[in-house]
């Protein structure tokens, strides 16, 4: 096994936002704030139902904003902070070693320890490394798999984060 893999990851906006949508998707709280709107748009329909309300184009374009107001509320939220973030200036380096994991970029340096995370998930697409209930870093799979370094990873992992199962 390695001591050590590096991984130079790019995050095309769509690679970001299924990454953030499954990273809130894993948050109680995320979930529990998300599901007010659907429940809106539930109670909408049924009033208008009893009441015999007939359906006009911005009585739908309003339930659309109900059943997809996470997905669009994320949407912009990431497209603005890509835009004014030099944070979010890829592309990125990560090491992953018996320290932790390694981020750097043109903008910045940073190192989480293993000892900070609080879980490490393996999803079909990413494997995220949380450090909060609703913050996690995600590293894509298939960027991991072009560099051939996903077993790698897995293993560095695995050996300082035994609680992971990937």
């Amino acid at each position: 096994m390695q001591d050590s893999v590096t991984v130079e990851i790019t995050f095309p906006y769509w690679t970001e936002y299924r990454a953030t949508l499954q990273i809130s998707t894993r948050s109680p709280m995320t979930i529990a704030f998300s599901l007010v709107f659907p429940i809106i748009g539930l109670v909408l329909i049924y009033f208008w139902v009893r009441g015999h309300h007939s359906m006009t184009l911005s009585d739908m374009l309003i339930l659309l904003v109900c059943f997809a107001f996470m997905p669009i509320i994320t949407a912009v939220n990431l497209y603005l902070a890509r835009r004014r973030n030099p944070l979010c200036i890829g592309p990125f380096k990560y090491v992953f070693d018996q320290f932790g994991v390694h981020a750097s970029s043109v903008a910045f340096e940073n190192t989480i320890r293993w000892a900070a995370l609080l879980k490490v998930i393996e999803s079909g697409e990413f494997i995220l490394y949380y450090i909060a209930s609703s913050n996690a870093v995600a590293i894509p799979k298939p960027q991991l798999i072009a560099a051939g370094a996903l077993d790698t990873v897995r293993d560095i992992t695995r050996s300082n984060f035994p609680a992971f199962k990937g």
